[in-house]
């Protein structure tokens, strides 16, 4: 009636428009505000209205240009910033839509909308403290925006900040109590601070809301951090095999695994068992519960090798300052240009410099998405010869990446260094200098044993300023025996080592390092009170430091020890370019051989120990006897050198990759 009497008929159709929008009538909205704009052709609302619409039915061009024009005639429009900030998304101008979103939230400094899509972009790319900003900002303008402390948790917790992500959880559920992902989640970060007990209850909470399979797995395959002897390690070994087969039988299906479950059996390596029959039968309840996990890439039947450069992937997710990225960056560098065309797939996400680096150093890098088809998909899409994983069993999406045939050869290494039980995982890469007679038993992989480590490390250097005992809150008159290892590579087994080094050395101070919130560092200490109480009050744990400021530590310490049955990798790398001595006794698996490899390419042996005594004889001779010290110091320094740098270990790799694929 309105628009019969000819009275604001621009703002009616609008209306109209909107109100055919609500009900999903799209098409029939653009109709209406184009009626709208025919009569008022610089409408600015009816536009960003006209352009959303567009945006909904998957037509982000038409939808850019509406808010384009919006701009033309109303320069400081918020919304159409941000509407076009959504539309640019849906091409993945991810840049682009950032601006936008930046552009809306500087006309308009409470828009709630434009911070918590911010808040979701910088998350996928791993900017995850701008995240967390924009997340914030939604909270002090919406205090009761469930997505809101929901999303905040999702990526506090990929910080390991977890007991912030689940305060966030508990006020999702408070405001939302049949928020199930709140509670599965929050059970997940209970789980990684080995609080099992409430993990198990906020995933039964989440099971009573709705049926999930991935929970069920989840739960099943939990068992704790830190145990409290090595017969609590079989024991829940035992029960964890029964909870297998129980799964087994049950018949659970599983559509998408890596987001359902989205976790690995990462620690049962740390247990100081073989692992292989229990990874194998989990890779056999996986392809039970998922037979897609097994797609294979047409491209592996189609394309023989017929000679020419051989065409080498190599993923992960981890090519940034990590420790993979590290170990990697100098092969992905090195490999002949002349052999071999190298490419590299890694996932949206953490970025930094390295990555710049390491993607410059390939002949192509893909960047994969965070969703397992399509992320192996678009690996098909790349036909070749190798596809080289540096770790698997870190990362979930990977693992289950690795359970398809995306190239004639497959392989991995001592990224994580135990096998994966993948059947179509064809090569396990170590060193000769670390395993153990009859190690092919360790693998379902053929074992493949290089004279090198599968790695190319730089040498770092040490600090031009360094800082002093006093400086990190130590005393000059103890002798600091330090483990650098994560505190769930404390085996049981490691305790009655660790009570002999200071009953024997009373100036003997043990220092250790806790996770951030502490949670593994009470469980551990709460065992060494129960193992050595007589010397417990002379073990300290200090927070994880910056690697610089790590660096000048490894400067005043006395003694490094290695934890048994997991060794040091990369951080007993870093100790040795200083030179700094590191007691061993290398396990029956290659994971507890990692830093006795190290010291045979040295040939240095005076510091790996054949058993409990030999151990604590060693390390209280290293912190009280110094002409000693500086002695396997000076030896470490002179013979370090064939660590590092290593373009034979590239050789070797060479090598490999040629003799498989012909």
């Amino acid at each position: 009636r309105a628009i019969e009497t000819k009275q604001k008929a621009p703002i009616y159709y609008n209306n109209i428009g909107n109100a055919f929008k609500a009900q999903g009538k799209l098409e029939q909205g653009i109709i209406s505000y184009q009626k709208a704009l025919d009569l008022k052709p610089d409408f600015a609302e009816a536009l960003v209205s006209m352009g959303s619409a567009y945006n909904e039915l998957g037509r982000p061009d038409e939808a850019i240009s509406c808010f384009q024009k919006a701009l033309q005639f109303k320069h400081d429009f918020a919304d159409a910033y941000y509407n076009m900030g959504i539309a640019l998304k849906e091409q993945n101008k991810i840049d682009e839509a950032i601006i936008c979103y930046k552009k809306s939230l500087e006309l308009n400094p409470d828009f709630n909308d434009a911070y918590y899509n911010l808040g979701a972009i910088y998350k996928v790319q791993g900017r995850l403290n701008e995240s967390v900003f924009c997340y914030r900002k939604v909270l002090a303008l919406s205090p009761s925006s469930t997505n809101a402390y929901y999303n905040l948790g999702t990526v506090l917790q990929e910080q390991d900040k977890l007991d912030e992500a689940i305060t966030c959880y508990q006020k999702a559920v408070q405001l939302k109590p049949d928020h199930e992902k709140a509670y599965n989640n929050m059970g997940t970060s209970f789980k990684e601070q080995g609080r099992l007990d409430s993990a198990i209850s906020c995933y039964r909470k989440s099971l009573q809301i709705m049926p999930n399979a991935g929970i069920e797995v989840k739960m099943a395959l939990m068992f704790p951090l830190i145990f409290e002897s090595k017969k609590s390690i079989k024991s829940e070994r035992a029960k964890l095999i029964k909870r297998i087969e129980t799964l087994i039988k049950n018949n659970l299906i599983l559509k998408d695994p890596s987001k359902e479950v989205g976790t690995t059996s990462f620690y049962l390596a740390y247990h100081g068992l073989n692992n292989k029959a229990l990874q194998e039968r989990f890779a056999y309840f996986y392809l039970n519960a998922c037979p897609e996990l097994a797609w294979a890439s047409p491209n592996c039947n189609i394309r023989p090798y017929t000679g020419g450069k051989i065409n080498i992937g190599i993923i992960s997710r981890f090519f940034y300052e990590h420790t993979i990225g590290l170990l990697n960056h100098g092969i992905i560098e090195n490999l002949s240009r002349k052999k071999f065309h190298v490419k590299i797939f890694r996932f949206q996400g953490k970025e930094d410099v390295l990555t710049k680096s390491i993607d410059e150093a390939a002949d192509e890098a893909v960047v994969l998405p965070n969703e397992l088809d399509a992320a192996r998909r678009i690996i098909a899409e790349h036909p070749l010869d190798v596809l080289f994983y540096p770790d698997i069993g870190m990362d979930p999406l990977t693992y289950f990446i690795a359970f398809s045939r995306l190239a004639p050869v497959q392989c991995t290494t001592w990224g994580h260094p135990v096998t994966t039980g993948i059947p179509n995982m064809d090569y396990y890469i170590s060193s000769e200098s670390a395993e153990p007679p009859g190690a092919q038993d360790h693998y379902s992989e053929s074992l493949v044993l290089l004279k090198k480590f599968a790695m190319f490390c730089r040498r770092p250097e040490i600090p031009e300023k360094l800082l002093s005992r006093k400086q990190f809150g130590l005393s000059e008159d103890c002798n600091l025996y330090v483990c650098p290892q994560t505190l769930f590579k404390f085996h049981p087994d490691f305790d009655e080592t660790l009570g002999s080094i200071l009953r024997r050395d009373p100036h003997g101070l043990l220092i250790l390092f806790e996770t951030k919130e502490g949670h593994l560092a009470k469980l551990l200490r709460d065992r060494f009170i129960r193992t050595f109480p007589d010397v417990i009050d002379r073990v300290r744990f200090l927070p994880r430091m910056p690697k610089r400021k790590y660096f000048s530590f490894l400067q005043v310490v006395d003694v490094l020890l290695d934890t048994p049955h997991f060794t040091g990798g990369f951080t007993s790398l870093l100790a040795f370019a200083f030179g700094i001595p590191i007691v061993t006794q290398p396990g029956p698996f290659m994971c507890g051989r990692l830093t006795l490899g190290l010291y045979k390419q040295m040939g240095i042996m005076d510091c790996v120990a054949d058993d409990v005594q030999s151990y604590a004889d060693i390390a209280n001779r290293l912190a009280n006897d110094r002409d000693w010290r500086n002695e396997i110091k000076s030896k470490i320094l002179k013979s370090a050198h064939v660590l590092y740098d290593d373009m034979e270990a590239v050789h070797e790799l060479e090598r490999f990759f040629e003799r498989v694929v012909k």
